[in-house]
Order: C-alpha cells, then structure tokens, then sequence
C-alpha cells in the first residue's frame, strides 16, 4: 500500500521544492508503518492549481481551536495542505 501511494504522488509531477510529505508518509517511507493515505505540505501555487481541479474537494479541519483548509482527493487518497499548525 505504500509503495502505491508514493506512486500516486509521483504521478501528481509536483515541482521538486514545492511540496513535502508530512504525518504518518514519515514512517511509511521507510515502511515502519502502513499508510492509508498521505500527507503532502505545498506552495501556494500549487494549492491554488489543484484546488478546481476535477477529483479534488475541500476539507477542513479543527484542532486545538484553529480551523485548516486543505484538499483531498479520495480517489487516489492524497491530502494536501498550504499550512500547518502545529502546537
């Protein structure tokens, strides 16, 4: 499942520099752990290019009283995000 979801980000061709992978990809990249889906960090450019994208829908979350936005395409199980909070 891992290698699957790697393959998935590959696919996406995010400029080099432009994205990272954070959460639960930080273990499954050395296969620690088995991802259900993976956690991408981007610019704001590339956010704003998938954000219309066909497959792609907004997603919100709450935590510790902040609110995010990201987006998440459940067809291929990729998440990605412009920020992060972190406590």
């Amino acid at each position: 499942m891992n290698t699957e979801l790697f393959n998935q980000v590959k696919s996406l061709n995010l400029p080099f520099g432009k994205y990272a992978i954070f959460g639960s990809g930080l273990m499954g990249i050395r296969n620690l752990r088995e991802m259900h889906d993976i956690d991408l960090v981007v610019s704001k450019e590339i956010y704003d290019e998938y954000e219309n994208k066909e497959g792609w829908e907004i997603k919100d979350i709450k935590e510790n009283g902040n609110c995010f936005r990201g987006l998440i395409n459940h067809s291929i199980n990729i998440e990605m995000w412009k920020d992060w909070y972190v406590n």
